[in-house]
């Protein structure tokens, strides 16, 4: 009964924030991101922050701070959306899209996310993807070796580069 009552207060709360009805879970995550997204782009805070990252390409000292103060108060959003047993998988990330990208492919269905600005590599993990979901596993083995799948290489080698037991390749 106390755990049901530490979920309900806990769901008051995220609430009470006014982005979403309840803290993410994997039975809600269509209905949570619909709800953040929305809100994030009332806000100001979806396109060139969550959506595409410009800050990349800013030399304008201004642009380049109004960027990291959108940035944040996207992220803070996502924090304050997601709840706190999600946080501490996200709080981690300096940019808004690196967490909202995590929270996609930790609880979304689909698992595509969007790419990262200094990944050029697109087109190699949406055919990865595809060879995993079909079980075509000598297909997914070849996108070891792309450079800059670097998502891969940490499934395969773990943090520090050392191979992981022999896994299923």
């Amino acid at each position: 009964m106390r755990t049901n009552n530490m979920a309900a207060a806990t769901n008051i709360n995220i609430a009470s924030t006014g982005i979403v009805l309840e803290a993410l879970t994997k039975d809600n995550y269509d209905n949570w991101s619909t709800l953040v997204k929305n809100y994030l782009v009332g806000q100001g805070l979806w396109r060139g922050i969550v959506e595409a990252d410009q800050n990349s390409n800013n030399n304008n000292k201004s642009e380049t701070e109004e960027w990291i103060s959108k940035n944040a108060k996207a992220l803070h959003a996502i924090q304050l959306a997601c709840g706190s047993e999600n946080l501490s998988n996200i709080r981690k990330f300096e940019k808004a899209r690196e967490a909202w990208n995590h929270l996609k492919i930790s609880f979304s269905k689909d698992v595509r996310a969007f790419p990262d600005s200094d990944q050029e590599h697109g087109s190699h993990v949406h055919r990865l993807h595809s060879a995993v979901k079909r079980g075509y596993w000598n297909d997914a083995k070849s996108y070891q070796q792309v450079p800059g799948l670097y998502i891969l290489h940490r499934i395969l080698h773990g943090k520090d580069g050392s191979p992981r037991g022999s896994g299923f390749w």
